[in-house]
């Protein structure tokens, strides 16, 4: 990855840093209100309520309103998974002590699923940013 890319990437997860603790901050205690506190839960929530129509690209058949990507909602659970893990937030999410990485949970990986599930079945599908050639097309590029 060029650094150009790295660079792009970091301005991006704390872009969405920002987003996320922006949300939280207008949660009362006893609700986690910081990104050092946040449940799986907060950052469903989040996901939900802000990101899926904030970041929306896809309008689908029978929807009013466009949503994000399955990718761009994976995308984005995995930036605040990185940036759990600056925090020191490590590790598989314990409900009992809050401790480890709200993203590295069952909930969170459950809700990815069947984001995706939801959106294919309404007609969504993944296509490439860069088109792919084919064998041939390839070939004749080259002079072959």
């Amino acid at each position: 990855m060029g650094r150009a890319n790295m660079l792009e990437t970091v301005l991006r997860r704390n872009a969405l840093g920002r987003e996320l603790q922006a949300f939280l901050a207008t949660k009362p205690p006893p609700l986690p209100n910081l990104l050092a506190t946040a449940r799986p839960q907060e950052v469903l929530v989040f996901m939900q309520s802000q990101f899926i129509l904030g970041h929306a690209g896809s309008l689908l058949p029978g929807m009013t309103d466009p949503v994000a990507s399955p990718s761009g909602v994976s995308g984005a659970l995995s930036h605040f998974a990185t940036l759990f893990e600056e925090l020191g937030r490590r590790g598989p999410y314990d409900e009992t002590t809050g401790s480890g990485n709200p993203c590295d949970s069952h909930e969170v990986k459950r809700y990815k699923q069947g984001y995706t599930r939801v959106l294919q079945e309404a007609g969504y599908q993944e296509s490439s940013a860069v088109p792919l050639v084919t064998s041939q097309d390839a070939l004749s590029s080259l002079g072959g």
